[in-house]
C-alpha cells in the first residue's frame, strides 16, 4: 500500500473529483442560478465562473444560453474542463483573488463553496474587488457559502463516502476540526483508492481549510468592494436562512 503525504487542496484530489461528485445535481443547481441571473438581468449572456473546476456547472449554464469563462488555479482541473469541449465555455488557469481578463461580464458566479476557501479577509476583499472590476454596472455576483449560524448550531460531523466506477473504488473519510477563533473548519481528507484489476491500494491525504460566514460579514465585504447585498436565501430552496441552513446563496449587485 502506498501512502501519499498531505498536499495542497486539490493537488491530487482533482483526479477523483468527478467520480466523487457524480451524484451531485449540477443541472438543477445551474437552473437555480440561471433563474436568479435572468430574473435580475434577462439580457445577461457573458458569465465568469470563479473556481470553475472541471466545468460541471458551466456545461448546463452554456446550454441555457450563457457564454462562460471559467477561472481555476488548478491546471489539471482546467485541462479536464476544456477537454469536455463544452460549446460556449472556455477555462483559464488563474487565481480568483487576482485574475485579469480583458472583458466585462454580465454576471459572476462562484458555486459549491469556492468562496469558503478564502479564509483571510484580504483574500476575500481582493476577490470581490476583482469581480467588481470585471463586471458591468448593476451586474450581479452570485455565490454560496457555509453559513455560520448553522455551522455552530449543527456542528460538522465526520463523514465517509464510497464511490466506484469500472476501474477503481474510492473511500473518502472527511474529519472536520473547528477553529472557533478564525471561523474556519479544517477538513482532513483521507482517500483510499483501490484498483479493481490488481487489488492494489493507495492512500491520499489532504487538508482543506474552509471559512464559514455570517450575513453581516458578507454585507461588509460587499460594501467595501463596490457592491450592495440585495438578497440572501437558502441555496436551491430560496428559503430564509436559519440555524438549520448550512448553505446560503448571496446575491450582490455592483453599483452604477
Amino acid at each position: 500500500m502506498n501512502i501519499s503525504p498531505p498536499s495542497d487542496p486539490f493537488n491530487t484530489y482533482n483526479y477523483y473529483y468527478d467520480l466523487l461528485y457524480h451524484d451531485k445535481n449540477y443541472e438543477k443547481e445551474a437552473e437555480y442560478v440561471t433563474h436568479l441571473i435572468k430574473t435580475i438581468n434577462p439580457n445577461a449572456v457573458q458569465l465568469v465562473d470563479l473556481g470553475s473546476g472541471t466545468g460541471n456547472y458551466s456545461k448546463f449554464l452554456c446550454r441555457a444560453g450563457f457564454k462562460v469563462t471559467g477561472i481555476d488555479r488548478n491546471e489539471k482541473m482546467v485541462a479536464a474542463a476544456n477537454s469536455k469541449l463544452i460549446d460556449g465555455f472556455d477555462s483559464v488557469v488563474d487565481d480568483i483573488t487576482r485574475f485579469e481578463i480583458p472583458q466585462k461580464f454580465d454576471a459572476a458566479i462562484s458555486l459549491f463553496h469556492v468562496i469558503n476557501y478564502l479564509t483571510e479577509n484580504d483574500k476575500i476583499l481582493s476577490c470581490f474587488a476583482q469581480v467588481s472590476k470585471h463586471l458591468k454596472p448593476k451586474s450581479i455576483f452570485v455565490f454560496d457559502v457555509w453559513y455560520s449560524p448553522a455551522v455552530y448550531s449543527q456542528l460538522p460531523q465526520t463523514r465517509t463516502k464510497h464511490v466506484q466506477d469500472e476501474h477503481i473504488e474510492v473511500t473518502r473519510r472527511a474529519q472536520p476540526i473547528m477553529n472557533y477563533e478564525k471561523n474556519i473548519i479544517e477538513v482532513d481528507y483521507e482517500m483510499t483508492i483501490k484498483n479493481k484489476f490488481d487489488g492494489q491500494e493507495k492512500i491520499l491525504k489532504e487538508v482543506h481549510c474552509l471559512r464559514h460566514f455570517s450575513t453581516p460579514e458578507i454585507k461588509f465585504f460587499a460594501e467595501v468592494s463596490g457592491f450592495k447585498l440585495i438578497r440572501s436565501e437558502e441555496f436551491l430552496t430560496a428559503k430564509v436562512p436559519g440555524a438549520d441552513t448550512w448553505g446560503v446563496c448571496y446575491i450582490l449587485q455592483k453599483h452604477d
